[in-house]
């Protein structure tokens, strides 16, 4: 998962590599199934910003919520901080959908998120 991470956040900024976002949601989708917290907190700023999926803000907020119960320090306060972001711009039933997603994503393994 480590060694997903970068290439994702390469082509999402375009680093180093060619920027593509459809690059950096695949490895980020690998990394963030198996529980690497930098890269669900890429997925989650994939869907607030509309890199290479459509803005989304359920899913954003699900990923920053997944994110923070893998995430450790500084990256479990990041994630927290854009967690409370997006809260300001999401309705309530939108926050428990996001939190229902998260939770089913969690009980799946990961998987189909």
């Amino acid at each position: 998962a480590n060694a997903q991470t970068p290439p994702a956040r390469g082509h999402l900024q375009g680093v180093g590599v060619e920027l593509d976002h459809q690059k950096s949601l695949k490895w980020s989708r690998l990394a963030a199934a198996k529980g690497h917290a930098p890269a669900q907190m890429l997925l989650g700023a994939s869907y607030w910003g509309a890199k290479g999926v459509e803005q989304d803000f359920v899913y954003a907020y699900m990923w920053m919520i997944i994110a923070s119960a893998f995430a450790e320090g500084d990256e479990a306060v990041a994630a927290a901080k854009v967690e409370d972001l997006l809260v300001k711009s999401m309705t309530s039933s939108q926050i428990e959908k996001a939190h229902e997603l998260a939770e089913q994503c969690v009980l799946n393994n990961l998987k189909g998120c």
